[in-house]
């Protein structure tokens, strides 16, 4: 198939012949002048398979063709003109192996291009990963407290800070109610400052640096 693409281009630029099989469409009749064209061409090797098999098909059952084989013959007499013309792939090979490299080339490109553009948008949905989970951690470590008891502002202490959290007069003090930001990604003592002047709580820390709250004394 390839080679015989090859051969009709081949020949429409190199010969003037017309960019198609040589070939009658069924049920026309026998046309010598074609056939002898046919005829030259094949001793060329510029014939294609099915042009091969209708000159032989034509030289076994059909007298006229024969006759035309002899006229060629003795106007060629320098030529061969064999009755049985062995294809080649002499043209054809060329091209195989052409079509084969540029084939291979654009596989090649195409996997590599593919891989790149998975290389690629792996690390967009790394970084979109890696976005939402700061995002996420910056929510979880910024909490909005809203009228949260002392008692619960204790257990959040607890479980950010890892201080265990008294409180004097638990009583008189527990229910008390605050609101604001509690920020972990500060230290302690920042959110303690900003508890004992708005909240109106003193704490200070045991020996065993437990941290204590208790009322504060005007």
């Amino acid at each position: 198939m390839i080679r015989d693409i090859y051969i009709i281009i081949y020949r429409a630029i190199k010969h003037k012949v017309p960019l198609r099989q040589l070939i009658p469409t069924p049920g026309a009749p026998f046309d010598v002048e074609i056939f002898t064209k046919l005829l030259l061409l094949r001793n060329k090797e510029l014939t294609t398979r099915k042009e091969n098999n209708y000159i032989q098909r034509e030289l076994k059952y059909n007298p006229e063709a024969k006759r035309a084989l002899e006229d060629v013959r003795q106007t060629f007499r320098n030529e061969r003109f064999p009755l049985v013309v062995p294809i080649k792939p002499k043209y054809g090979k060329r091209v195989a192996i052409l079509i084969a490299v540029l084939a291979f080339a654009v596989c090649t490109y195409a996997v590599v291009r593919y891989w790149s553009y998975i290389s690629v948008e792996r690390e967009k949905v790394k970084e979109e990963v890696e976005k939402v989970k700061k995002e996420k951690v910056k929510e979880e470590k910024v909490k909005v407290m809203s009228t949260k008891t002392l008692h619960e502002i204790a257990d959040m202490i607890e479980t950010n800070y890892g201080v265990k959290v008294i409180l004097d007069h638990e009583k008189e003090i527990a229910g008390k109610q605050f609101s604001g930001f509690f920020d972990t990604r500060k230290p302690l003592k920042d959110f303690l400052e900003t508890l004992s002047v708005n909240g109106k709580i003193a704490y200070y820390f045991d020996k065993e640096q437990h941290l204590h709250f208790k009322e504060m004394l005007y």
